[in-house]
């Protein structure tokens, strides 16, 4: 499911210009690629943020993160998944014990009504596009970029 999960992720970010590797030697030769490049730079005395090497690990999880990131900002911005005020004075409403005490009023939280309800419609639309994904359709996809 998770590995599913992600690769509909990946395939969907594609969408939005993310360009990240379906297949786990792929995956490989990026990691290392990445790793090599940041060596270079680490040598050159040029600014890095994080450890100058990083674990396949870590590096899957910054292109996971990056791929979901960029979905997430492209289908709001087409207006995919969107938030409306109605929705947000709604979710005020019924969840009151969220916003006591100090600027606990509708306008000093709607960014983060927003966010919570754009997080969840966005976690919807990916469960759909995951229960509805066909395992054959993403191995082609995955296959054919193990050819490239």
């Amino acid at each position: 499911e998770e590995i599913v999960r992600s690769k509909v992720i990946l395939l969907e970010a594609e969408k939005y210009g993310v360009k990240a590797p379906l297949t786990y030697s792929k995956q490989q030769e990026a990691w290392k690629k990445d790793n090599d490049e940041r060596s270079k730079k680490a040598e050159a005395g040029e600014t890095l943020y994080g450890a100058t090497l990083r674990s396949f690990y870590t590096y899957l999880s910054l292109i996971s993160s990056e791929a979901e990131s960029k979905l997430k900002t492209g289908l709001k911005e087409d207006e995919i998944i969107a938030v409306s005020d109605q929705e947000m004075k709604e979710y005020y409403a019924t969840h009151p014990d969220y916003f006591t005490g100090d600027g606990g009023d509708f306008e000093s939280n709607k960014q983060i009504i927003f966010n919570w309800i754009l997080n969840e419609k966005f976690k919807e639309y990916l469960d759909d596009l995951v229960k509805n994904a066909s395992i054959e359709d993403i191995a082609m996809t995955v296959a054919s970029d193990s050819l490239n």
